[in-house]
């Protein structure tokens, strides 16, 4: 109900999640979506336009931008962001998120999904410190970060990754990241989740921990008068 006719952007969709597991795009007003590059794992050969089905015949708009870097989009233009299982591929989530923020109005809402470690190939992997995200964002880490690569050949679950066959394969896309951004670059649990969207000026409204998905609705924080 929060996201009911509301003109929404998503980062890295469209997905599944968003007419199945939670009915939102039976519910928005419209939408835009967000992809890295013209070629991805998920989505094959994409391009800029509105060219992009999202439910039904419902079309999109998609950008072909970094998430990190919305420059091209003007602020407090939507409504609201969504984004299931796209932050974590993300190397410097602090600043996706407060680009984010950026482009949504006052009290605009984020929806974020999140996988839980639990039920996933990152089950092995230690979770992320909150000091490690704020790091890379006062570091200004790029997108063709590398720091985690030791820690994903060794750590990851490969039988439960559907994406690779074996440890050649593994090693093979991890190495080129850049190019096809199947890296976890970072661990999430519910305290993680919760200091990150304190520290972007977002404020709680309802959460739920899943077996597969950590999931957070939360609004701007008003903006306090000088």
């Amino acid at each position: 109900d929060h996201l009911k006719n509301s003109n929404c952007i998503e980062m890295g969709g469209p997905t599944v999640n968003f007419f199945t597991k939670l009915r939102i795009y039976q519910k928005i007003k419209s939408l835009e979506v967000v992809n890295f590059s013209n070629k991805t794992v998920w989505e094959n050969q994409i391009k800029e336009g509105y060219n992009c089905n999202y439910y039904g015949n419902r079309i999109a708009y998609q950008h072909i931008l970094e998430c990190s870097d919305l420059s091209l989009i003007k602020t407090a233009k939507y409504d609201a962001v969504l984004s299931s299982h796209n932050l974590e591929h993300v190397a410097n989530p602090i600043k996706a998120l407060k680009e984010w923020n950026r482009v949504t109005k006052k009290d605009g809402a984020l929806l974020l999904i999140l996988p839980n470690k639990l039920n996933n190939f990152d089950l092995n992997r230690p979770y992320t410190s909150f000091e490690h995200i704020k790091d890379d964002f006062q570091n200004n880490v790029g997108e063709d970060d590398m720091t985690h690569y030791d820690e994903i050949i060794e750590l990851t679950d490969i039988s439960k990754d559907p994406g690779v066959e074996n440890m050649k394969e593994h090693i093979f896309h991890s190495k080129v990241n850049l190019e096809n951004r199947r890296f976890h670059h970072h661990v999430f649990d519910r305290s993680l989740i919760n200091q990150m969207i304190d520290y972007c000026d977002y404020e709680l409204i309802s959460c739920l921990d899943l077996n597969d998905d950590l999931i957070t609705l939360c609004k701007k924080k008003a903006q306090k008068q000088i």
